[in-house]
Order: C-alpha cells, then structure tokens, then sequence
C-alpha cells in the first residue's frame, strides 16, 4: 500500500478443502458451499467465478450509483451484469474474462458513457473488463 493511501475497509475470505466452502470475515451467515465448475455445482453451492461475478456486478453497480447521483443522474431501474468465463488454456493453465453490461434506462447516450467510464474507473474490481451499454 502507498503512503498516500488510506485502508477504508478490509475483510477476509478463508476457504477449506472439508467442508468445500469459503467464509466471510468468520461470519457463519456469510458461509458458502463452493464447488469446482466440473463438479456441476449443486443446490446452495457456487463456483469462485460465479461469486466473482456476483461481487464484480455489485461493486461496479455501487460505483455506477455513486457516479450517477454526483451527476444529477436517475439511477431507477439501473441494473449492472456481469458475465465471466473461465477458460482452459492448456495443462493446469486457466484464464479468465469478465464482460459488464451495464444499463441506465432514460439516461441519455452521453452522459451514460460518460457514467459508466467514471464508474469503471471507480470500482477498484474493475480492472480488465469488457463494458457494454444498454
């Protein structure tokens, strides 16, 4: 961490082999069954990827919120997906991609960009994403 930054907030993820889960900050109500993606999870159960998604999407929708309410922008209806693929590159090589689509009904095809840019720029998860906008 650089001298000129300031923690805002941590937390921990602590994942375990039996039971396959991860758990948030030792919370047993932010516990979840996790699976390997060729394990087709079952009910209750998530990959890491589907979870990164689900954190991606919510943390570039908070960004998009926060973005859009210093410009005066209506945020009703807004809604931030998030895609990630895992790719399989070869003997114990994997890749992944994550592609956000990001919508904000009645807001005009300018200051969307302009939104969503800041927006991605914001979301400290962002990183390498492919945007959309709808």
């Amino acid at each position: 961490m650089a001298d000129d930054q300031q923690p805002i907030y941590t937390t921990t993820g602590v994942s375990t082999r039996e039971p396959s889960s991860v758990q948030v900050d030792d919370r047993n109500d932010l516990s979840f069954a996790v699976s390997s993606p060729e394990q087709s999870p079952e009910d209750g159960q998530a990959t890491p990827e589907q979870l990164y998604a689900a954190a991606l999407a919510s943390c570039l929708h908070q960004a998009v919120v926060l973005e859009a309410t210093e410009a005066d922008v209506d945020t009703a209806g807004s809604q931030v997906m998030v895609e990630v693929t895992l790719t399989h590159a070869g003997q114990e090589r994997f890749g992944l991609t994550a592609r956000a689509s990001i919508d904000l009904p009645g807001v005009d095809e300018q200051t969307r960009a302009r939104v969503t840019e800041r927006a991605v720029q914001l979301c400290p998860m962002a990183g390498v994403i492919e945007l959309t906008l709808s």
